[in-house]
């Protein structure tokens, strides 16, 4: 759903309140009609239906989409003894996670074509490099986002302090409170109205950039990038799909870090990979430039020390 149909929508809101109440009777009279049949048809009662399902189910339509899609491989060995060293220190402890949190903010900050989101039509740059990671909840049920706001003037090992407490605020503390705020509804109302009220309030939050914290949602509400480290449950190669409601130029798949053999100098070794798989919004950026900016990426994770503020 685009923002005219959101403006539709709104408009017809507004003229059924100041003029023609006869319209919501009719609109009401279908609408409970259709809700009977839901609840009718729809076993919201059943263990599959879990709110990431209905999430997905009303956020998601047929394939019709601009994604590319992409992966590198990243030799790991040098950037994993560095976190060795660093963690060695006694500081905030630094993971992997953190370590591309960091190179992709300042990979964004580098090519800021991937740094914005689509409004009325046109591209808006962001004003500050925001990356978002995902956390689990309750076992994998459920997700939230930490978002590290300004993420390319930032270091390293602030990124990893950051992270400790935001993710005891997205598992238990106020942004838990703010998630399920905002979650709260999809387990009372059926999934048909609980779309349009996604489109609704992400159209605010992101295109036109309203905080809505009062609902639960923040105002550009995980940047123009998330992570996802779903290596440690030992995939391979998975590619993310784009929630629509974010309105993301770009999700990256952390894969399992695993031995490869690679080619060193004209002969065959045993190497630390990390395989990244990226699904990019070809509105926002090119194949051209999307690979410039992985080629980028991959550089600073193979050479950290070279290239971050540590």
């Amino acid at each position: 759903m685009n923002g005219l149909a959101v403006c539709s929508i709104l408009g017809l809101i507004f003229y059924v309140l100041l003029f023609n109440w006869e319209l919501l009777s009719i609109f009401l009279y279908v609408s409970t009609g259709y809700l009977i049949l839901t609840y009718i048809y729809y076993p919201y009662w059943s263990p599959y239906n879990t709110l990431r399902k209905k999430v997905s189910i009303v956020t998601w339509s047929d394939p019709y989409g601009p994604e590319i899609y992409s992966h590198l491989k990243v030799r790991f060995s040098k950037a994993l003894n560095m976190i060795e060293g660093l963690n060695s220190e006694g500081k905030a402890h630094i993971t992997p996670t953190h370590l591309v949190i960091k190179a992709v903010a300042d990979t964004l900050s580098k090519f800021p074509a991937l740094n914005g989101k689509l409004a009325f039509g046109s591209f808006v740059p962001y004003d500050t490099v925001d990356v978002s990671c995902l956390v689990a909840l309750d076992g994998g049920n459920d997700l939230n986002f930490v978002c590290f706001r300004g993420a390319d003037s930032k270091s390293l090992r602030d990124i990893a302090a950051e992270a400790q407490s935001n993710v005891v605020s997205a598992r238990s503390g106020e942004d838990r409170k703010m998630h399920s705020k905002a979650s709260g509804p999809f387990k009372l109302i059926p999934t048909c109205v609980g779309g349009v009220m996604v489109e609704v309030v992400s159209w605010l939050a992101i295109t036109v950039g309203i905080d809505l914290s009062l609902f639960g949602v923040k105002k550009h509400t995980c940047g123009p990038a998330v992570i996802t480290n779903i290596g440690t449950m030992g995939a391979d190669l998975i590619y993310a799909p784009f929630p629509p409601m974010l309105r993301l130029p770009v999700i990256l798949v952390m894969n399992t870090i695993k031995d490869e053999v690679v080619v060193d100098n004209g002969e065959l070794a045993i190497d630390k990979v990390l395989t990244i798989a990226a699904t990019i919004d070809h509105r926002f950026i090119d194949g051209v430039q999307a690979l410039k900016a992985q080629n980028f990426l991959q550089q600073v994770l193979e050479d950290p020390e070279k290239y971050l503020k540590i």
